[in-house]
């Protein structure tokens, strides 16, 4: 007849058991981390269509303050009308200081 040793089958069972266990506990793990990651990009979903009108806001009004601002070429010119203006005070300064030397000659 035939001999079952229940000793080694629990054992075997045991052992299938806890691997089984193991699995589902992976699975739910698993499981778990793609509905965390789920909700984490659904939230997103919702946050950044309202941060982009925030800066679209933003951006159409710098670009509306921008077209007022000088541009380069406006800025250069600025800079040679000041640079004769200097050379054109510096005569005057010049004439000025002949005249004070004139003047004082003519005091004395």
């Amino acid at each position: 007849m035939l001999r079952i040793n229940y000793a080694a089958m629990q054992f075997y069972v045991t052992i299938a058991q806890g691997l089984m266990s193991s699995g589902y506990g992976l699975y739910v793990k698993r499981a778990m981390s793609n509905r965390r990651t789920d909700e984490r990009i659904t939230k997103l979903e919702t946050e950044i269509p309202e941060r982009l009108s925030c800066h679209e806001e933003r951006t159409t009004t710098l670009e509306a303050d921008y077209k007022h601002l000088p541009s380069q070429k406006d800025l250069a010119d600025l800079n040679a009308n000041i640079s004769e203006l200097s050379g054109r005070l510096q005569g005057i300064n010049r004439a000025v200081d002949l005249l004070n030397q004139h003047h004082l000659r003519v005091s004395e």
